[in-house]
């Protein structure tokens, strides 16, 4: 069972339940600071009030029962309210409503401490229960003295509009817990969907020259995969940076400092060469590879070829 406790703590300067003629009437002393309590159950709502709880001294609970599948009260059984300290507890019982709805319950504390809140409802079709665990009763030695009647002279009521719910059950009115589920709708609105920073990548050519698409339909909002190669970039035609005579070149160069060395490394073993000869053929050798392995594993015929880094849309 999920239940959803709300506490709050105000000043209680009217009828506790917004008047009416009835056979009693619930009135709080002035500036009482009276406790309310919203609990929900799976098929109902308890809304308690109750003023601070005192070893040894009577309290009287308000409790209010709804319905959550119509949002009306229930009309007729009983309440019982249990202090649970533990070993020890203090329970007293309504047997009948106060009014439709409503039920006073008067309990006497008989221990002081942190207790659980019992509340109990026994219908003749239902019963409703929910364990509130943060109730507290003040001992006899924590009451404070009396405090003279000057110090509350600045003290105004609270603001705002009071809505009981006597007047939510008279009306179009319901409560509901919160919750996250799955809504179907369509919200109609214009934008733009971005991307978070960190999931997108931008690709780039390191070279100039004019880009033919090798994916079809690369337009924004395509699906791309990891490794796919999506656009080549050629140099045909034009006479500075031209990709593809940079490759030649490039191939040309490492094939001659590869012959190169090759000889200088025969040469230096007869001691037919120097070492300074050996070692500045060898590190043309080894620049002249490392910029052609480059370009060849991204080059085909005709172009330098462009992939995705990573799966994802355009």
């Amino acid at each position: 069972m999920r239940t959803v406790p709300i506490l709050l703590s105000l000043a209680f300067l009217a009828s506790a339940c917004g008047g009416g003629n009835t056979a009693v009437d619930i009135q709080a002393h002035e500036e009482e600071v009276v406790q309310q309590l919203t609990m929900f159950t799976d098929s109902a709502e308890f809304y308690v009030e109750y003023p601070e709880m005192v070893e040894g001294s009577e309290t009287e609970f308000l409790v209010h029962l709804t319905g959550l599948n119509n949002y009306k009260p229930f009309e007729r059984g009983s309440v019982r309210i249990t202090l649970d300290f533990g070993e020890n507890k203090s329970t007293a019982l309504a047997e009948d409503p106060l009014r439709q709805g409503i039920w006073l319950v008067t309990l006497t504390p008989e221990y002081s401490g942190s207790c659980s809140i019992v509340f109990e409802h026994t219908g003749e079709s239902r019963n409703e229960k929910y364990v509130f665990p943060n109730g507290y009763v003040e001992g006899l030695e924590q009451i404070p003295d009396a405090v003279d009647e000057t110090d509350h002279a600045h003290e105004t009521a609270p603001e705002g509009i009071t809505f009981t719910k006597e007047q939510a059950w008279k009306s179009e009115f319901m409560v509901e817990v919160v919750k996250s589920s799955s809504f179907q709708g369509i919200i109609r609105a214009g934008g733009e969907i971005l991307a978070m920073p960190g999931e997108k990548y931008f690709i780039h050519s390191m070279n100039t020259g004019i880009v033919n698409y090798l994916k079809k339909n690369l337009v924004a909002g395509s699906n791309v995969k990891a490794g796919e190669n999506i656009i080549s970039v050629e140099g045909k035609g034009l006479v500075n940076e031209n990709i593809t005579l940079a490759y030649e070149e490039a191939k040309t160069r490492f094939e001659q400092s590869r012959s190169e060395y090759a000889r200088h490394m025969r040469l230096f073993r007869e001691n037919a060469v120097s070492e300074k000869e050996f070692i500045a053929s060898r590190s043309s050798y080894v620049t002249d590879s490392i910029r052609y392995q480059n370009l060849r594993m991204s080059y085909t015929g005709g172009g330098l070829k462009i992939s995705s880094p990573i799966g994802g849309y355009i």
